[in-house]
Order: C-alpha cells, then sequence, then structure tokens
C-alpha cells in the first residue's frame, strides 16, 4: 500500500528586505498549492510586514532552496520558498 499524500504542507518563506537580515515565516496551505498561491498566503497574513511584491514578478526573484522557481511550481512539504 502505497503512503497517503499529506492534505497539508508546511512551508517556509524566507525575504531578506535589507542586507543581512532575513525574515522567515511558516505556512501551512493545502497539499498541490503553488508558489503564486504560497505568496498570496504570506501577503495576507501579514507575516512578513517586509514583503512587496513588483507586478509582474521577474523571472529570478524566487527560489526553492537556492534554485529558480516560478509562480506556477507545485510546492512540497518542507520548501523554502525564497524571495530575493
Amino acid at each position: 500500500m502505497a503512503d497517503a499524500l499529506p492534505e497539508v504542507i508546511d512551508i517556509t518563506v524566507c525575504i531578506s528586505p535589507c542586507s543581512g537580515t532575513v525574515q522567515e515565516a511558516l505556512l501551512q496551505l493545502a497539499a498541490g498549492s503553488t508558489v503564486q498561491q504560497a505568496l498570496d498566503a504570506v501577503t495576507a497574513s501579514a507575516a512578513l510586514p517586509d514583503l512587496q511584491l513588483p507586478d509582474p514578478l521577474a523571472a529570478d526573484m524566487l527560489g526553492i532552496w537556492g534554485k529558480v522557481a516560478n509562480p506556477g511550481q507545485i510546492l512540497k512539504h518542507g520548501d523554502r520558498l525564497e524571495v530575493y
């Protein structure tokens, strides 16, 4: 029997609003959530008050564990979403 997929995933969203400063927020999201949904959730929660995203996002502004990510990318449990 295969392991059941989690209904909820835990991720960390990180930003560095200025040199030498890192802010993190822990989020619980529905399994299958995208990078954009995580950004929407953290913005709505005010967990990272210094997070200001330009519209549209530049292609190299987002990463997961140091690798470039895109807004439609599906997140996995334990991911660290980084906003550069």
